[in-house]
């Protein structure tokens, strides 16, 4: 081998020696770099969160700031209508001092005369006081009279309800006397005696034309009473004797009523027949039937 070969593969080695130095450190070099980009990148995305919630912060604050300074104004806002209120009530309340100072000044004037006004209030109380005895007199005396006249009433009402209770028992008596009798009249047509009571004899046909309603029916001692809306003043008498037909039916005979009190207008009488109890207030008498 020559000295120039041994020169060449020397340089060759040292070169190949070089060349693999540069690339560890090259290679050593892009491992850092990538680490430091890598590092910045990182610190990079930190800082741009860090500058977002920065933002968001300083955002909140101007936003509450806005909000703190819209309550302020709305405060102050209130605080200038009370103001104005106050000044109002103020001016108002001045006002009345002014016209309660007026009214003081008027009383003080017409205070000079309130001894006189006084003297004479004094006397027209007496007056009154005079007036009022009086009238309450008068009351005590009237309040008398009053009870005096109630106790006559009372008196007046127990009367009247011993002479009603009499009366009761007079119409308990005439019902019983007149069932007697009506017995005795039954008694009598069945056996086709004459009949009379007192001097007056029953009328079956008393010959007057009579058209009347019953008013009124009532049941005394177990006897069927009725009052009629005719009277004297119709010609009619004791002791006649008139058909019942019924209201509704005139074709259906319920019996006879025969009148024992006579008034100018009604009359009152007993009833009597087969349909007797079927009698009853707005039934038709008549003088005759079919008429």
């Amino acid at each position: 081998m020559s000295a120039l070969t041994k020169i060449f593969v020397l340089l060759n080695v040292v070169l190949s020696l070089l060349l693999a130095s540069a690339a560890i450190v090259y290679v050593n070099t892009q491992t850092a770099t990538s680490k430091s980009l890598a590092d910045a990148v990182a610190k990079n995305n930190s800082l741009d969160r860090e500058n977002k919630s920065a933002t968001a912060k300083i955002e909140a604050a101007q936003t509450e700031k806005a909000s703190m300074a819209a309550a302020k104004d709305e405060q102050n806002n209130q605080l200038r209508a009370e103001l104005a209120a106050k000044e109002q009530l103020l001016a108002k309340a001045e006002s009345q001092n002014a016209e309660l100072t007026s009214a003081l000044a008027q009383a003080n004037a017409v205070n000079t005369s309130s001894s006189e006004a006084l003297k004479m209030a004094q006397a027209v109380i007496g007056e009154r006081a005079t007036s009022f005895d009086k009238l309450r007199a008068d009351y005590d005396n009237q309040q008398k009279n009053l009870s005096e006249t109630a106790l006559a009433l009372d008196n007046q009402i127990n009367a009247a309800d011993v002479t009603r209770k009499q009366l009761l028992v007079a119409n308990e008596q005439i019902a019983q006397l007149n069932l007697t009798v009506t017995k005795l009249n039954d008694t009598v047509r069945k056996y086709n005696i004459p009949v009379t009571e007192g001097n007056n004899p029953i009328n079956p046909d008393p010959g007057v034309d009579v058209t009347a309603k019953i008013q009124e029916v009532r049941t005394i001692g177990g006897v069927r009473y009725a009052t009629i809306n005719v009277g004297s003043a119709d010609s009619v008498a004791k002791n006649m004797q008139f058909n019942v037909v019924d209201g509704n039916n005139r074709n259906n005979w319920l019996g006879y009523i025969v009148l024992d009190t006579v008034n100018i207008h009604d009359s009152y009488g007993r009833l009597s027949g087969p349909n007797v109890n079927q009698v009853q207030q707005g039934a038709i008498v008549r003088s005759r039937l079919g008429n």
